[in-house]
């Protein structure tokens, strides 16, 4: 049998100063190895500004084709994040009900995407 082995965890230390200079005090932390911070996927509102930085918007039709596929964008991403943590936290397989329940949820939070 393979056994992994783990590394004790090394603690960085560093000085936290106020914008002012003031001498804050220390703090100690555990980097994580291998954690990348850059978003793997574009979030509703980023690939709406993206629209608007590659002047993808020429007229008013343009702009609520545009505003519709990021707000479906946006409700996707909600309902993914709502079904990944009841799997996560809740400890539930994805089925029709964890679905059903993150469409429950967008639509008494976001009034099923009417309030914009």
């Amino acid at each position: 049998m393979n056994k992994e082995t783990f590394e004790e965890p090394k603690f960085v230390t560093v000085n936290i100063k106020s914008a002012t200079g003031e001498d804050l005090g220390k703090v100690s932390y555990i980097p994580l190895p291998n954690v990348d911070y850059v978003p793997k996927q574009q979030t509703a509102i980023e690939w709406l500004f993206q629209r608007f930085e590659d002047g993808d918007m020429y007229n008013v039709e343009d702009a609520k084709f545009i505003k519709h596929q990021a707000k479906t964008m946006e409700k996707e991403q909600i309902l993914d994040a709502h079904i990944e943590g009841q799997r996560v936290f809740d400890n539930y397989e994805h089925t029709q009900w964890t679905t059903d329940q993150a469409e429950k949820y967008y639509n008494e939070t976001y009034k099923g995407g009417q309030n914009a």
